[in-house]
């Protein structure tokens, strides 16, 4: 049977969220489990990630498969995975994160039944008790629909947090005719897979079912302050390379492809700039990088000129004088952090 989807789930030291996550994907319903590939793709673990997941390959063999390889990080478990993958369309699962079962059946019949370039799904932001803390939810009457990227606009009434990778799923020979990859040995690579997913499309399919249950709040996870003060040069990375696609190909795009891609750039360029200006020692940001992504912005047409402003307010010495004495974090970028979870 052809298989309609790959899954790829990047793995690294998982073993403690590794069952949760492949449990979620078993289903019951033998015609749409066969549809299934599974690629767990172990990142290098030192814990018993690899043991889990090759149990789970030996009970569900066809289905479940387990790829072990040194450690590259986040964009190299994906770019083995997609020159492994099978499945029409692809689609990313962290090993801390799951799926919904009964939305996984749904979601398989109606990649049955589209051929759109990009499928985007509502998903579920989870506690450690699997409580959800909120929802990104695609409203009612977009469920189930088709159209062009050129007549859709995804922020007139969809969630902006619609183009985070939770929510999709993409068909895996745009990546493949684009010669897509994501880079490696940094971090918030989904980032690269949500921008070239959204910019390789020209068709879209808005999904009914609630698949992906994105957990937080875990130790460690990428997206926790200290994780983004240590990789903030991963930030750099990326930003200029979805900039200079963005430069490159801008006048080529329709009006609202540009409105979202300049959207993703604009999340991260604000992270960026929070970080690098609120909570790392003036001494350790270097200005010319700033300035010269700043710069890609101006062409762009993306604003951020509030975050402008927080420059010049970088050498403050009652800053210099809390990070000198052990308060890693300004306290502005907590007072954001907390504005912005109560929203």
């Amino acid at each position: 049977m052809n298989k309609v989807l790959t899954i790829v789930i990047p793995t690294y030291n998982m073993e403690k969220y590794l069952h949760r996550c492949l449990d979620s994907i078993i289903l019951e319903g033998e015609e749409q489990f066969k549809q299934l590939e599974v690629l767990v793709v172990n990142d290098g673990s030192k814990d018993s990630s690899s043991a889990i997941a090759h149990d789970y390959e030996k009970k569900y063999p066809g289905i479940i498969r387990i790829i072990d390889k040194e450690n590259g990080n986040y964009g190299s478990c994906f770019n083995r995975g997609l020159k492994e993958a099978s499945g029409k369309y692809i689609k990313l699962l962290d090993a801390d994160d799951y799926y919904n079962t009964d939305e996984l059946e749904k979601y398989l019949i109606e990649l049955s039944g589209t051929d759109a370039d990009i499928v985007f799904s509502s998903f579920n932001i989870v506690d450690e008790t699997g409580k959800v803390t909120s929802s990104m939810d695609i409203p009612t009457e977009n469920k189930g629909k088709s159209m062009s990227f050129d007549e859709c606009s995804l922020f007139d009434k969809l969630p902006s947090n619609l183009v985070a990778m939770h929510a999709i799923g993409i068909k895996r020979e745009n990546l493949i005719n684009n010669s897509y990859f994501q880079q490696e040995g940094i971090s918030y690579t989904d980032t690269e897979y949500s921008f070239f997913g959204i910019l390789y499309a020209n068709t879209v399919y808005f999904s009914s079912s609630c698949l992906y249950q994105y957990y937080v709040g875990r130790e460690g996870q990428t997206v926790s302050i200290d994780a983004q003060i240590k990789h903030t040069n991963d930030y750099v990375l990326i930003l200029n390379r979805l900039l200079d696609v963005l430069i490159e190909q801008k006048s080529s795009l329709a009006k609202y492809k540009i409105e979202v891609l300049a959207y993703i750039i604009s999340v991260m360029i604000k992270m960026y700039l929070l970080v690098s200006i609120l909570a790392i020692p003036s001494k350790d940001v270097n200005k010319e990088t700033v300035s010269n992504i700043l710069r890609k912005c101006d062409e762009c047409g993306i604003s951020v000129a509030a975050l402008k402003q927080l420059i010049r307010y970088h050498r403050i010495p009652y800053l210099k004088l809390w990070l000198n004495n052990g308060i890693s974090v300004h306290p502005l970028f907590k007072l954001i952090q907390s504005v912005k979870s109560k929203k």
